[in-house]
C-alpha cells in the first residue's frame, strides 16, 4: 500500500493523518483507530483526493483523535503502559533508555532519536508480550505459542492458528497492562476457538471476567 501523511488541527496542535491508497477501496473512507487516523482511497486516485477527503472530515477527525488521546506532531511525550512519559533524549554511541520516575530518558546516536524511541517500543513490548503470552498460555493449559513483534497499524494482535503462531504490534505497549493482558489472552483464546463465536467469548471469559471491560480500555488510550 503506498502512503502519503498531512496535518490537520491548529497550528499549536497538530496531527498526523496518512492517506492509503488501497485495491479494495472504491470510494474514501475514515477511520481512528489505536490513537492513529487513516483515510483509504482507491489505488487509482490521486492523493490529492485524499486531502480534499481529508479536509471534508477535518472536525470529526479531530474530535476522534482528541478523544483517543493521540499524540500531537511534535509532542516530547512517550506513551508506555498507558502513562505518558516526558522524553529526554541523550547523544551516545550506544541505545539505551531509563526510567526515572515520570521521565523516559533515552540515549542513541545523534539524529536518531525516533529510531531510539522505537527500539524502546519494541523492548518494552517484546518483554512483555513473551512473559504474558507464557503466563496465560499455561494458566490456559496451552504450549507457549512463538511470538513475533511487528510494526502492524491495522491490529494489535493477530493469530495464526494454523502455524500455531501470534504476531504483535509495536503499538501493544501504548496501553494499560491490562488492556494489553486481553490482546494476549484473546489470541491465545483463537489458539481454541478460531471464531468469534460464543464459545470464543465463554473462553474468555473463563480466564477474563473482565475482559469487556479491558476491551474498552483500548479506546480510551
Amino acid at each position: 500500500m503506498k502512503t502519503k501523511v498531512v496535518a490537520i488541527g491548529p497550528e499549536d496542535e497538530r496531527y498526523a493523518v496518512a492517506i492509503v491508497k488501497t485495491r479494495r477501496r472504491k470510494g474514501c473512507v475514515a477511520e481512528v483507530r489505536n490513537c492513529a487516523a487513516e483515510v483509504r482511497i482507491p489505488h487509482s486516485a490521486s492523493y490529492s483526493v485524499g486531502e480534499e477527503f481529508v479536509r471534508a472530515k477535518e472536525q470529526w477527525l479531530l474530535r476522534a483523535l482528541r478523544d483517543s488521546h493521540a499524540p500531537t506532531i511534535g509532542s516530547t511525550a512517550f506513551r508506555l503502559w498507558g502513562k505518558d512519559y516526558e522524553t529526554e533524549f541523550v547523544v551516545s554511541q550506544r541505545y539505551g533508555y531509563l526510567i526515572e520516575g515520570d521521565k523516559l530518558i533515552v540515549r542513541g546516536p545523534d539524529g536518531k532519536r525516533e529510531e531510539a524511541l522505537k527500539r524502546v517500543r519494541r523492548a518494552e513490548t517484546e518483554k512483555f508480550a513473551a512473559a504474558a503470552t507464557a503466563k496465560y498460555a499455561a494458566i490456559m493449559g496451552l504450549e507457549t505459542p512463538p511470538v513475533k513483534i511487528v510494526d502492524a497499524k491495522r491490529y494489535l494482535g493477530i493469530c495464526y492458528c494454523k502455524r500455531n503462531v501470534i504476531r504483535y504490534s509495536l503499538r501493544l505497549s501504548r496501553f494499560p497492562i491490562e488492556a494489553a493482558e486481553g490482546v494476549v489472552v484473546h489470541e491465545l483464546c483463537h489458539l481454541k476457538v478460531p471464531s468469534h463465536s460464543r464459545a470464543f467469548y465463554e473462553e474468555m471469559a473463563k480466564i477474563l471476567p473482565d475482559h469487556r471491560a479491558r476491551r474498552k480500555l483500548l479506546s480510551q488510550y
